[in-house]
């Protein structure tokens, strides 16, 4: 399962200094990552999530971690209206974004 990749794609994780190599087949696409998650639940096969979203999955060991990803970080861009017309759910998501970016 991938978002946006193309079919020749590697993964290349590295796990306590080790780099390995996938060559996965990609089976599903999606455009968000919870959906993802719920179809690695449903055994569909192995992704490659931010571990924003799978934490207590790994520590509960319902999802496995291969190691982490050598790819570029992702970039999230919030872009909305004005700054005046900002809503408290606008403002605490980009604060989200902002707090979980500098750790």
């Amino acid at each position: 399962m991938r978002i946006g990749t193309s079919d020749d794609e590697v993964w290349r994780v590295t796990d306590h200094g080790v780099e390995k190599l996938f060559y996965p087949t990609a089976v599903l696409r999606f455009s968000t990552f919870l959906p993802m998650r719920d179809t690695m639940f449903a055994g569909a096969g192995a992704a490659m999530a931010p571990h924003s979203i799978v934490p207590a999955d790994i520590a509960a060991v319902r999802l496995v971690n291969w190691g982490d990803s050598t790819a570029c970080p992702a970039e999230v861009w919030a872009i909305h209206a004005s700054r005046r017309l900002d809503s408290p759910k606008v403002t605490a998501f980009i604060n989200f974004i902002c707090d979980y970016g500098a750790q």
